[in-house]
């Protein structure tokens, strides 16, 4: 539960908000939000985020950032609604930067890669599976089944022509094993239905499963996702700086956050400085050399 001694204030990203009371987290105010443990103590230990689950499910938790749909496919909104009735997840963006915007690492607008590899034997059968998969029709059965058996159709979009297809609990021989049937459509990372309001609204009825305010969740929650977003830039080429520092270059990545995250305001800054030092010369300059080569290269063939 949060103290009762905080003051009213802005709601906050998947913030749980219990009798009012909240706390909005600003880089300035990061240390005096810790020092009142709104932050576990041990959180440098929790490798696996089960820790933070549970204390965001027990409501311990006053604010904690994730994918955008993160209540719903990490199975946390339920125990938490046994555990604290009337706490919820509320969605918001957090950290405003010089320009006025909330600046967010998106997807690229192909979602996913597929591929078939070279030493293939059957690469022409693949590619008239992945074209049949990709059929309207054969895609829609194999994300949402039978309607009346696994999905129903609802007129959730007034202004909409065709209505969207809502998941039914099921049993029995015909029941889908997930909603969306992710694994079973490859060409596709979520709801695909030609239309993006829709894809949207589908993909938030099937996390929601029924529960309207969660639907309505997601859909906030997608949306501040993907305002003011941009996409990493695409390569084409692997990084072989990476791929020799990449494993003590990512270990760095960890314990840099880590020590930053509990250093004393005074001292941010001198071991921010520091620490990044140690990851460029510990591969991080060679990395960024190959990334800024392999840029320009890319850049100067697509004139």
């Amino acid at each position: 539960m949060l103290p009762q001694k905080t003051k009213k204030s802005a709601l906050i990203p998947y913030g749980i908000t219990l009798d009012s009371y909240s706390y909005f987290w600003t880089h300035d105010k990061y240390i005096i939000i810790r020092r009142k443990l709104l932050i576990s103590p041990d959180f440098a230990l929790d490798k696996t985020a089960k820790q933070a689950d549970a204390d965001v499910t027990n409501g311990k938790v006053g604010f904690y950032g994730a994918n955008w749909d993160y209540p719903f496919t990490s199975k946390i909104r339920e125990p938490l609604k046994q555990n604290a009735p009337d706490a919820n997840y509320v969605p918001i963006d957090a950290f405003k930067n010089a320009e006025g915007k909330y600046i967010k690492e998106t997807y690229n607008e192909n979602g996913l890669f597929s591929f078939i590899p070279k030493s293939s034997k059957h690469a022409e059968l693949a590619m008239k599976y992945l074209n049949w998969m990709a059929t309207p029709e054969v895609l829609f059965f194999l994300q949402f089944g039978e309607e009346g058996v696994n999905h129903t159709m609802v007129d959730d979009i007034p202004h909409m022509v065709d209505d969207i297809p809502q998941w039914i609990a099921q049993t029995g021989e015909n029941m889908q094993m997930s909603n969306l049937n992710l694994d079973y459509t490859l060409v596709v990372n979520g709801a695909e239905q030609g239309d993006t309001e829709k894809n949207v609204k589908t993909y938030a009825a099937a996390l929601a499963t029924g529960d309207k305010a969660y639907e309505q969740l997601a859909v906030d929650s997608y949306k501040i996702n993907t305002t003011d977003g941009f996409t990493g830039f695409y390569y084409g080429v692997p990084n072989e700086a990476s791929i020799k520092y990449g494993k003590t270059l990512g270990d760095m990545n960890k314990q840099m956050m880590d020590r930053l995250i509990v250093v004393k305001p005074a001292e941010f800054d001198a071991l921010y400085d520091k620490l990044v030092k140690e990851y460029m010369d510990a591969g991080g300059k060679a990395v960024q050399e190959e990334n800024v080569k392999h840029y320009r290269e890319i850049k100067a063939s697509s004139k």
